[in-house]
């Protein structure tokens, strides 16, 4: 898993900066390195409080019920396949609604639930949980097919997009899909010359494959920008080339 900056934003969800958030508390939770990381994931505290607000709410579709307190009670103790099967079947019974009834947003498929900023933070958690899968724990393919198909339903806000194409970039890696997966990356990056964080993703993973002169490019490349958002999050990768 690409490794997390101090500044980049917590993986829990919470919109909080992750040194101040749940740094500290991951350092409590367990040094055993053979835990998962979806496991580690759900034996977050925070991390079960964001599940408690979300997923003991009552949504119509009685199956996404099911699957979301299956996930919210034995999260910790399912295995990986498991967690993330639970979450692509309850995002593809949310697509497969929103195209029968032509919702174009993820706002709007919010309001058909009548829960606000349900359905984002479903689609948020799901990612977490495919960002830190190897390809021994699932067949990662089906979480390529999830986020294209999620791309071609909704119309997702800015972030939100964001973390399906770095979520994509990260499991093409992990398959060792390289050129496409920095395929993904860059064709994002011709659209956004300063989109910070698709550096860091190509910056972490080409360092975690051991290529430190394509990390160190595109780390020169990122900071070639003035006014780059986020630079310091960018300069915390310079530890990768001492």
């Amino acid at each position: 898993m690409s490794k997390i900056g101090r500044n980049d934003q917590c993986p829990c969800g919470s919109g909080k900066k992750y040194k101040k958030c749940c740094l500290n508390k991951e350092k409590t939770i367990t040094s055993n390195q053979q835990v998962p990381l979806v496991n580690q994931l759900y034996s977050n505290p925070l991390f079960s409080e964001h599940l408690q607000y979300v997923y003991t709410k009552k949504v119509k579709n009685e199956t996404i019920n099911n699957k979301l307190l299956n996930i919210y009670n034995y999260g910790r103790r399912m295995s990986s396949k498991e967690i993330m099967d639970n979450y692509l079947d309850v995002m593809n019974s949310l697509l497969d609604y929103a195209k029968e009834n032509n919702i174009r947003t993820v706002e709007d498929l919010d309001k058909s639930e009548q829960i606000s900023e349900f359905c984002s933070n479903v689609i948020n958690d799901a990612n977490d949980v495919a960002y830190s899968l190897t390809k021994e724990e699932y067949d990662l393919e089906k979480v390529i097919n999830y986020i294209d198909r999620l791309l071609c339903t909704l119309d997702l806000n800015d972030s939100t997009y964001e973390f399906q194409i770095r979520t994509k970039a990260k499991v093409l890696f992990t398959l060792n899909k390289i050129r496409e997966a920095e395929k993904v990356l860059t064709d994002e990056l011709k659209k956004n010359p300063k989109g910070t964080y698709y550096y860091i993703e190509l910056i972490d993973n080409f360092n975690d494959i051991g290529d430190k002169n394509k990390a160190k490019y595109y780390y020169d490349l990122a900071l070639s920008y003035d006014g780059i958002k986020d630079r310091f999050v960018i300069e915390e990768r310079k530890d990768y080339f001492n």
